[in-house]
């Protein structure tokens, strides 16, 4: 495959604006809803007794992608074969990944199609196309996933050592001469707490990944620092176990193996990375375990 000119679109097999392996051209000169806003949708209801309403948050509407160009085949039966690539894109009515590489950057959604696709034949050797394409979440995420494991805090060891009087209270300077101060009788300890980053103009929806090498782990969860929310695993995970809690679909899910678990959270009190922002994310349970770590995933949102 051949880049024509970027930006491509890659859905199911199929690359807008490339030259693919059997020479066909697929050039893309409409991109409608790919680079401009979404639409808003709204659900105030009217005050019955005064002016105005009563406010409920403004949502989006899925984002709707219509994309349209020219077909060029160096053969007739190469015309014919793109003609049978055209039409059965997105055939199975499900949602298929779109990937948009811009000419600086990549993005990915989920898309399905928005109506039937257009071909119009021109000559023995070219169409014109049109493929519109329906994404249910509007969101645009980057290509690029950022991970970024973590293990349980460890708090530090010792702490003041006292030397006075038995049966006093307070603490006794026994340091050497001429010296002043207390001194701290401790390791640093490890807090247990990742920084992770959006840079996208939208919320960023997090998945959290836990497992245990050796030990088990009893109620895993994850704490946001900054507001407090938090996540908690009802359960107790054991080597070899893979538990993943995302916000990533409406209302959130909970998966032990792959397997759904339901409403499995003490505690569900869902968050993400706000836009171009930074959250600090703690790795909690009800004992410690070393070999336990939690894996933050997450893409730079846009919209």
């Amino acid at each position: 495959m051949t880049v024509i000119t970027k930006p491509t679109f890659a859905v199911d097999g199929w690359t807008a604006n490339t030259v693919d392996a059997n020479g066909v051209d697929w050039f893309c000169n409409g991109m409608e809803g790919w680079f401009g806003p979404v639409g808003v949708r709204s659900f105030d209801i009217d005050r019955p007794a005064s002016n105005g309403s009563y406010s409920s948050p403004s949502l989006r509407t899925p984002r709707v992608i219509a994309l349209s160009g020219l077909c060029t085949a160096p053969s007739s039966d190469e015309i014919y074969a793109a003609m049978d690539v055209f039409n059965s894109l997105l055939s199975d009515g499900q949602l298929h990944e779109l990937v948009v590489e811009e000419p600086t950057r990549s993005f990915r959604t989920l898309v399905k199609l928005g109506s039937n696709p257009q071909l119009g034949e021109l000559n023995a050797r070219q169409f014109d196309w049109q493929l519109v394409l329906v994404a249910p979440d509007p969101r645009k995420y980057s290509a690029v996933e950022h991970a970024a494991p973590i293990g349980l805090g460890v708090p530090p060891s010792g702490g003041v050592l006292w030397n006075g009087s038995a049966g006093s209270t307070g603490v006794e300077w026994n340091g050497p001469s001429n010296n002043s101060g207390v001194v701290w009788q401790a390791d640093t300890g490890v807090p247990g707490i990742v920084t992770v980053t959006n840079n996208g103009t939208a919320d960023a929806p997090l998945s959290f990944a836990f497992e245990t090498a050796s030990g088990s782990v009893v109620l895993p969860g994850v704490r946001n620092v900054q507001t407090n929310q938090k996540l908690t695993y009802n359960g107790t995970i054991t080597p070899g176990q893979d538990l993943v809690i995302s916000s990533s679909t409406e209302g959130g899910s909970v998966t032990l193996d792959g397997v759904n678990m339901g409403p499995a959270l003490s505690s569900a009190q869902w968050f993400s990375i706000p836009k171009q922002s930074s959250v600090d994310l703690e790795f909690t349970s009800a004992g410690y375990e070393p070999s336990a770590t939690m894996t933050v995933r997450w893409r730079d949102t846009y919209i």
